[in-house]
């Protein structure tokens, strides 16, 4: 027997449902928290043009000699946020290598295809020239 009006309306908003909710039953697991390996002490960043989140540069190292590797924490309305990034501090250009929601899901992550130039007022420039700063660059 064929569904009635009312019965295809609530498959349909079943269907809607699951499909907006990500097929999730859960939510997702908390991120472990991130830990230096390299002894860097973490650093509290403000972005004045988004006052509602707040950022901290959890690790940056040198990874060779053109380029240093940070990771960094965004916290806001949206949720929070990992990413870590390769960055050439003398051409001023940057390579988000990773992010995601949790430390784990930033690792996992791809390379954005090409590196970029640094843009003023942004927070991954903020991170990348405190990094840079901080470690002599």
């Amino acid at each position: 027997m064929p569904p009635t009006l009312m019965q295809g309306g609530l498959i349909a908003a079943v269907l809607t449902l699951t499909f907006l909710t990500g097929c999730r039953s859960e939510p997702a697991p908390p991120s472990k928290p991130y830990l230096s390996k390299t002894g860097f002490q973490a650093v509290s960043l403000t972005l004045p043009g988004e006052p509602q989140a707040t950022y901290v540069l959890l690790d940056a190292w040198v990874e060779s000699p053109d380029h240093i590797t940070t990771i960094s924490r965004r916290d806001g309305p949206s949720g929070v946020s990992y990413t870590r990034r390769r960055v050439d501090c003398k051409r001023s250009r940057l390579l988000t290598l990773g992010s995601g929601e949790t430390v784990e899901a930033m690792m996992l992550e791809r390379p954005d295809p090409h590196d970029s130039e640094m843009v003023g007022g942004s927070s991954a420039t903020l991170a990348s020239v405190t990094a840079c700063s901080k470690l002599g660059r």
